[in-house]
């Protein structure tokens, strides 16, 4: 039997709330009527309550009426909170929010927002690629290159054409092609750069054609190079000084390009007049070598005095370093007004130490040159080709005057010139 109203009940039991039933009602008293009879027949209708359940009030003398349920109805148990502004809704009440807080943007404010995004993009890919990093850099800047995109499109659409940033839409595009190029994949490079001085707008257009030129110039496609170089030349102005040394590296780039082709009467050109108008040690050292290769001996001297001549300062140098030797306070650290040194935060002075690296380069180019030339400027005798080298090297710096004053410009080459000849 199912006995899902009390567990307890029992056959028996039934048995016996039925026979107390029928002698109360032999009796004609109503006092003890507490169930029903389920066999009786079906012309005897209960007059009380079904017995209750233990769901209900527990068991009791009198058998209560089960416990129905209300809930269909629109009932509840859990009494409702106070809550006119829905915060309890929760995630998707705040979901909710941040949609219709979206949807009151203006499209400037959105455009500022997607500004900020593409300007983020952009120093990250330049922190990656100072760290390095190059395969990240690049990843950020094809992201910035394509969020701009997207800026523009936004502004086009909504008609906010005045606030077009021109310079940004130039960085984002330049970095992309200089990370291609850090990169190594020279075609993706130059599409880039193409892209960027077919629009005559952004400023720069003939240092990017630099650039490309350099680019051509590691592929070995020197003749590309050449052209692209002169192409950038004639795209730079000569209003002042900065534009005018620019156009020099450039004319020194071009030599290059000549000697890598094997032209150097056309290289010589091109180092004789940047050696006339913006003297370099690098300069002086590569016409030397042009000199060498076609066997002039007399140009060979002359090229020789003129890049000892770019050093003029490096006895200044030599008796700054002495001096400082010589100087107890040499190692305290220099400061400013402000409390600010002039030393970098480890320590060390940036500056100095620059001008020592060059220094070091200029040294090494001279040496090289050196070692180079004094064993053919003398061919019936090769102790007098170092002679003449190593009294080049021991005369004295001159100044803007031509006076020969001052200690000598090399004389730890000389030394070391005079240890090879033995």
């Amino acid at each position: 039997l199912y006995v899902g109203y009390d567990q307890i009940a029992s056959t028996e039991t039934i048995h016996k709330t039925i026979t107390t039933t029928n002698n109360a009602s032999n009796h004609g008293t109503s006092n003890n009527i507490s169930g029903y009879n389920p066999f009786a027949p079906s012309q005897q209708q209960p007059s009380v309550r079904p017995p209750t359940t233990t769901f209900g009030v527990g068991m009791q003398s009198e058998i209560a009426r089960p416990m129905t349920a209300v809930q269909s109805a629109g009932y509840s148990s859990k009494q409702p909170r106070w809550d006119p502004l829905n915060q309890s809704m929760g995630k998707s009440s705040s979901m909710f929010t941040l949609k219709e807080e979206k949807k009151k943007q203006t499209p400037e404010e959105t455009a500022r927002k997607m500004e900020k995004e593409v300007h983020d993009l952009f120093l990250q890919s330049t922190e990656a690629h100072n760290a390095g990093d190059y395969s990240r850099a690049l990843e950020r800047a094809s992201q910035a290159v394509k969020k701009e995109r997207t800026l523009t499109k936004h502004r086009d659409k909504s008609q906010l054409g005045e606030q077009v940033n021109m310079d940004l839409t130039y960085a984002v595009r330049f970095n992309l092609a200089r990370q291609y190029h850090a990169s190594g994949m020279y075609d993706e490079a130059l599409s880039a750069y193409s892209q960027i001085v077919k629009n005559k707008q952004y400023p720069y257009l003939g240092r990017l054609r630099v650039n490309m030129g350099n680019i051509y110039y590691e592929q070995k496609k020197y003749a590309a190079a050449k052209r692209m170089y002169r192409m950038a030349m004639d795209q730079i102005s000569t209003a002042n000084q900065s534009s005018r040394e620019t156009r020099f590296r450039i004319m020194q780039n071009i030599g290059n390009a000549f000697v890598q082709l094997g032209q150097y009467q056309e290289a010589i050109e091109s180092f004789e007049s940047v050696m006339n108008s913006y003297p370099n040690t690098t300069t002086g050292f590569n016409l030397l070598l042009c000199h060498y290769s076609r066997g002039n001996i007399k140009k060979m001297k002359l090229a020789f005095t003129a890049l000892l001549a770019v050093n003029t300062n490096g006895s200044a140098r030599d008796s700054d370093d002495e001096e400082e030797e010589d100087n107890p306070l040499s190692d305290q650290k220099m400061s400013v007004p402000g409390g600010r040194d002039m030393k970098g935060m480890d320590g060390k002075d940036d500056l100095k130490a620059e001008l020592s690296a060059r220094r070091a380069h200029d040294e090494r180019l001279v040496y090289r040159a050196a070692r180079l030339i004094a064993p053919v400027i003398e061919p019936s005798d090769f102790a007098a080709g170092y002679k003449w080298v190593i009294g080049q090297l021991r005369e004295p710096a001159r100044d803007p005057d031509g006076n020969g004053e001052g200690k000598p410009l090399f004389p730890r080459l000389a030394m070391e010139m005079e240890i090879a000849l033995g």
